[in-house]
């Protein structure tokens, strides 16, 4: 069975282009510090996890994409995610185990990853 063109991948640019990676995240338990952000201005991001491992998503609310406000949740890893071009968010983490993450974006010419960090780190309780 196939569940066909279920996150559309925006790619914008001439030379731009879909990428299909991995990336391995290590695992985190317990007090997690969040100081890095990053945003795709040239194209979407969309993670899959491989082994459906539990994972966290930091980004801002949905009405408050581009300020340092930030949702944490945890993802049971049996659903995907797909990040806008633009949206602010932490990358991935991993929380029971090492895991990896089949990785949907843009490649080609130009920065399409954009990094800053929060104003003050936050700290979150994974339970």
């Amino acid at each position: 069975m196939r569940y066909h063109d279920q996150c559309p991948v925006q790619v914008l640019g001439d030379g731009a282009r879909p990428a299909i990676s991995v990336f391995r995240s290590a695992s985190y338990t317990l007090l997690i510090t969040l100081e890095p952000l990053e945003r795709h201005a040239y194209g979407s991001q969309a993670f899959m996890a491989v082994a459906g491992d539990s994972f966290m998503v930091v980004v801002p609310p949905l009405a408050r994409r581009s300020e340092p406000t930030m949702c944490a949740h945890s993802e049971h890893g049996r659903q995907s995610v797909n990040y806008h071009g633009g949206v602010w968010h932490h990358p991935m983490l991993a929380l029971d185990c090492t895991g990896d993450l089949l990785v949907v974006d843009r490649t080609g010419p130009g920065n399409n990853c954009n990094e800053r960090d929060l104003p003050e780190p936050i700290i979150v309780i994974a339970e």
